[in-house]
């Protein structure tokens, strides 16, 4: 393909580029000194800060129901602005699939209920939300047609 190959680059030839410098840089001032090599450990960069993660929900002591309480308030207002799209189905099918384990038949089935019912009741929501989109589509188009119906009395009367 080409006539050269690897073994033919120069390293030597290379070379390397002069970082460009700022008009703001090129000021009579005097570059600021460069810090001794020593003092970069006694002084830990301010930009390396440490991430640590942490699993709430591993710590969490559940003993009274108010627990229970807080902790649902909490996970719902945060299911309900996610940004993520299908949070709720994705917590709900990770904490099902944790616990299936640990669950009796007539548990699941109680969540099985529970999650029907919010279904159905979202269902009925949206269809009504749709409905109601439609008929004001509809009054919009109405009013926007021009209105020629004529009365009975205006129509024999024009024939006479």
């Amino acid at each position: 393909m080409s006539d050269w190959e690897d073994d033919e680059w120069d390293e030597k030839a290379v070379v390397k580029a002069k970082p460009v410098q700022k008009e703001e840089d090129s000021s009579d001032e005097e570059p600021p000194p460069k810090p001794k090599a020593g003092a970069d450990k006694e002084e830990p960069k301010k930009d390396d800060q440490k991430v640590i993660q942490k699993d709430s929900l591993a710590e969490l002591d559940i003993k009274l129901q108010a627990d229970v309480d807080w902790l649902t308030k909490r996970l719902a207002s945060k299911l309900k602005d996610a940004s993520a799209k299908g949070a709720p189905h994705k917590f709900l099918s990770d904490m099902t699939r944790s616990l299936q384990l640990k669950l009796d038949l007539k548990e699941a089935e109680q969540i099985h209920k529970i999650c029907k019912d919010m279904h159905t009741k979202r269902k009925k929501a949206e269809q009504e939300a749709h409905k109601k989109l439609l008929e004001e589509e509809e009054n919009k188009k109405k009013e926007a047609l021009p209105q020629n119906e004529v009365s009975d009395a205006d129509f024999f009367a024009s024939l006479m």
